[in-house]
């Protein structure tokens, strides 16, 4: 049955630090790598609905919104409002 992932970093090395990112929920086995996690879709670990990740090197992946609610706005938004504001972008 597909199904989206729940993502979260955990460290898989014996001898060495190596991170990858598994799908918490049960009875799911997939892992990838912490190169190969931008792009693809997570469920948020505080909301539970899906999105697509856009960062890496996080522990528990979040949506943008809970980000902006727990936060406040990210760099990015805050250069677009800007930008916005004075009319170099509509």
């Amino acid at each position: 049955m597909k199904h989206y992932h729940k993502y979260r970093k955990v460290d898989i090395g014996n001898d060495k630090t190596y991170y990858v990112y598994r799908c918490m929920l049960p009875d799911c086995k997939h892992y990838i790598s912490e190169k190969l996690i931008v792009s693809r879709t997570s469920l948020c670990w505080l909301c539970d609905l899906p999105f697509v990740v856009t960062k890496g090197k996080i522990h528990k992946p979040i949506c943008e919104l809970c980000h902006n609610k727990k936060f406040g706005k990210t760099e990015d938004q805050k250069v677009e409002e800007i930008l916005k504001a004075i009319g170099v972008i509509k």
